[in-house]
């Protein structure tokens, strides 16, 4: 194998090392012998551990994991977040109860769960139930892919890793059992966790303490259950000295059932909310929690609204240093009618505002420097594309720009293809597109006509130092969510021109 390898060092993918020895394995035990295999063995994976944790939070440590299976053609057949949200892991041990049937040959894929675009694949094995001795499966650092090379700086040397396995004979997997499972294993890996917070049968409640008066909480509101175990929660822990803010339209919170106090900041999914609506949000928390010692704020987490507006009063409070930290502490992992919702994943243009939101507070409100909320004006003369999305036919598509502005739209480019047009790089040439205050740009296919990607911009946080503003894919909103790469290439990116003559 040595001479076979331009470097001369033989194989040295640790999964490819595993089959070589699977292969030897099968010729002397099977093959020399006469014998037969046999059909693939099931096994039913109830709990995977790993220590010491690797620190891929740069900000606080630790990790959130959770991992994928895979068959031999890269169908996904398990994700562990259905069953095992992802909890916070640090130090010795972290463990993720689960219950999933493997058969034959498996790739397991771990990722840490990020606040901001991708997630970051992590770690990943392949192995074959028939080749386990035993139930139990133990790798080491240099016997798993990602650990062993690409991050092998991150993890400790001392690094491992274990599956617990049972043997299956003939359990028939039904609807009920499947769901009793799910259920049995979501329970056991939240409760593991030091910082889950159970009612008075052990359930865990979808509650989370952002700092002491900063309480984020998610039920369904349509569940009489669901909202009576949270509700005895906050009245029998703060007796009614709580203040409930909903995000939403619609009504989510019974005074009669509850007591205390509610507010309404009603917001767009998945938008980001103006800036004079946070400053308005961030006055009446603080003004509630300072008038009266023990008073709790209480942030309704439906979608990553809350998620947004927990950041930004983190960092008006001075409870976070900046927007990236802000984030990764107001993520939350609940459970709502045994359906996982990772509160974490807002979106490119909901992470620009926090980040929009920390330079008023630091250039701005902190430096008694008054705030231009309805923006200042700035001309957008060029857009670029830095490779072309496609279509699901595999074309490329032809891309138009239509500008929207308070829900309406109030300009638009259509599509006009260049003499220097390529898939690598396309140019927008625009005219009169002076914008002012926050403003959402769109982009179309010509083909069809349907959206493909947009991003949000408020000119008074448009840099006065650079005429030319970078988006990468992980920052603009829908092309972010495409980590196959199937329709945005991995190094897409967008490139606006403003006019220099703006600059001050």
């Amino acid at each position: 194998a040595d001479k076979r390898t331009a470097d001369g060092k033989g194989v040295t993918i640790a999964s490819q090392r595993r089959y070589v020895h699977y292969y030897e394995r099968l010729l002397k035990e099977y093959i020399w012998e006469g014998k037969k295999l046999g059909p693939p063995v099931s096994k039913l994976l109830s709990k995977v551990t790993f220590g010491p944790v690797p620190d891929f939070d740069q900000i606080s440590g630790g990790c959130l994991a959770y991992f994928l299976v895979l068959t031999p053609d890269m169908k996904e057949v398990f994700d562990s977040r259905k069953m095992s949200p992802p909890i916070h892991a640090k130090g010795k041990e972290h463990e993720i109860h689960v219950q999933t049937l493997l058969t034959g040959d498996c790739k397991l894929v771990f990722y840490h769960d990020t606040a901001l675009g991708k997630d970051e694949k992590i770690m990943w094995f392949w192995f074959n139930t028939n080749m386990l001795k035993g139930n139990t499966l133990k790798l080491t650092k240099k016997e798993i892919d990602g650990a062993s090379k690409k991050w092998r700086k991150v993890f400790h040397e001392n690094f491992e890793l274990e599956l617990t396995m049972e043997p299956i004979k003939h359990l028939k997997m039904n609807a009920s059992l499947k769901s009793a499972i799910s259920r049995s294993a979501r329970r056991r890996s939240i409760s593991s966790s030091s910082s889950a917070i159970l009612d008075s049968n052990g359930e865990p409640l979808n509650v989370k303490y952002l700092t002491e008066n900063l309480l984020a909480v998610a039920y369904d509101h349509k569940n009489s259950v669901d909202v009576h175990r949270h509700g005895n929660f906050l009245m029998e822990r703060h007796k009614g000295t709580h203040k409930m803010y909903n995000l939403e339209h619609e009504p989510i919170y019974d005074r009669k059932t509850w007591g205390g106090e509610q507010a309404k900041y009603p917001l767009r999914k998945l938008e980001p909310a103006p800036i004079d609506t946070i400053v308005k949000f961030c006055q009446d928390v603080d003004k509630y929690v300072h008038e009266e010692k023990g008073r709790v704020a209480v942030v309704f987490y439906q979608g990553s609204t809350g998620v947004m507006m927990s950041a930004c009063y983190l960092l008006w409070d001075y409870k976070a240093d900046n927007a990236r930290a802000a984030i990764r502490r107001c993520q939350a992992t609940f459970s709502i009618n045994d359906k996982v919702f990772h509160l974490d994943k807002i979106s490119p243009g909901q992470v620009q505002r926090i980040n929009d939101f920390e330079i008023y507070l630091k250039m701005y409100k902190r430096v008694g420097k008054r705030f231009p909320f309805e923006g200042v004006s700035r001309t957008l003369n060029r857009i670029i594309l830095h490779t072309l999305p496609r279509t699901k036919n595999g074309e490329l598509c032809k891309p138009w720009l239509c500008v929207v502005k308070d829900g309406r739209q109030i300009v638009d480019y259509p599509y006009k293809k260049t003499a220097d047009e390529s898939e690598h790089r396309f140019r927008i040439r625009l005219t009169n597109c002076v914008l002012k205050g926050e403003n959402k740009l769109v982009f179309k296919d010509a083909n069809d006509n349907k959206t493909k990607f947009w991003i949000w911009i408020h000119t008074t946080f448009v840099p006065n130092t650079a005429s030319r503003v970078y988006y990468e894919k992980s920052k603009v909103d829908e092309a972010c969510r495409d980590a196959s790469c199937q329709t945005f290439h991995e190094e897409f990116m967008v490139e606006l021109w403003w006019d220099e003559d703006e600059l001050s």
